[in-house]
């Protein structure tokens, strides 16, 4: 199918965008660790507040390759927890 160059709308509070895409079909606009893991990027212009830029988000593994820190658009950091058969099975506010 390919990867997605542009997004046309016109509806109110979505943009219309476009997107370019490296070599490894990578986001050009994303940065990425040694695995191929997205480390920093920009949310979506519809996940933030109508007229605001795109929100910086950024994105930390563990050991095991699995997403274990992220921060949302909006600032909030989350934590994501796992239980012994590696699923996903929490993702809650990160405390200070």
């Amino acid at each position: 199918m390919g990867n997605h160059l542009a997004r046309t709308s016109n509806l109110a509070g979505l943009t219309s965008q476009s997107f370019a895409n490296d070599a490894n079909d990578r986001l050009t606009t994303d940065t990425f660790d040694a695995n191929g893991n997205t480390t920093q990027g920009s949310a979506p212009a519809s996940s933030v507040a109508d007229g605001a830029p795109p929100a910086p988000r950024t994105s930390a593994y563990d050991a095991e390759n699995r997403l274990a820190n992220a921060t949302r658009p909006d600032g909030t950091a989350v934590q994501v927890v796992y239980d012994g058969d590696s699923h996903g099975s929490a993702a809650s506010p990160r405390s200070a």
